[in-house]
């Protein structure tokens, strides 16, 4: 009898809790609104335990971001839209009870208002001014020849706070290297971001380097946002 209580007491399997250990999960997120191309562009990467995760349930203002493969989620209009204003990304995992959302403010659209002069036949300076955008922290310019790289010239790239809504394009952007006007079109981009920007599928200019990115905690990783104008042009003609 003794040994049967005693033996008992040594098995407690019932009173341990066994504890069941959480997957971990992280993301990379670029969403952009971009008029120059009239699509409006989500690409991210989704990882679950610091594994590509394909199987996600992720959606943009409630349309599925289709899985593309290797942890990679894509769409662009028509397949999802994107709002001035707030927009929300959600993360579901089937799988476990994980369902998260992140939101973003996309800044208000806006554009080139003056070109001075528009049509040049050698290398000027030229005035340009834009709208102003609301939730705006700061702009992006780039302006880069329709035959770059190939003709020698090189694009010209600023980032200036939202409290700026002009510049003068110096004259040296309309030439080579050895300082020949090159006659080309001229393409304008501007970019209004809140907290971060980057380079996403299909951009057609060219970025300057440092750019922030906003931080984010669940899932962690970082997310890049903004909304690119209607494209402009200078031209530049013999």
């Amino acid at each position: 009898m003794i040994s049967l209580i005693a033996l008992l007491s040594c098995d407690n399997r019932n009173s341990v809790s066994r504890s069941r250990v959480e997957s971990t999960y992280s993301c990379d997120i670029t969403a952009v609104k971009d008029y120059s191309q009239r699509k409006n562009i989500v690409s991210l990467r989704f990882w679950r335990d610091n594994t590509a995760f394909d199987r996600a349930l992720i959606k943009v203002n409630g349309n599925v971001l289709p899985s593309i493969g290797s942890g990679s989620y894509f769409a662009q209009t028509p397949a999802i839209a994107l709002v001035s204003g707030t927009n929300q990304i959600s993360f579901a995992d089937t799988e476990k009870t994980y369902d998260q959302t992140i939101s973003f403010d996309l800044p208000d659209s806006f554009g080139v208002t003056d070109i001075i002069p528009r049509f040049i036949n050698d290398a000027v300076d030229v005035q340009l001014n834009w709208s102003s955008s609301n939730r705006a922290n700061d702009y992006v310019l780039s302006i880069v020849s329709r035959g770059y790289p190939g003709n020698g010239t090189t694009p010209f790239t600023r980032i200036f706070d939202s409290s700026v809504n002009s510049i003068v394009v110096p004259d040296t952007i309309f030439e080579n290297m050895s300082g020949f006007t090159v006659n080309d079109t001229y393409l304008i981009y501007l970019v209004a971001y809140k907290d971060g920007f980057g380079e996403y599928p299909g951009m057609p200019f060219v970025l300057p380097s440092g750019l922030p990115q906003r931080r984010v905690i669940e899932p962690s990783g970082n997310i890049r946002y903004g909304i690119v104008a209607p494209v402009d042009s200078i031209v530049v003609r013999p």
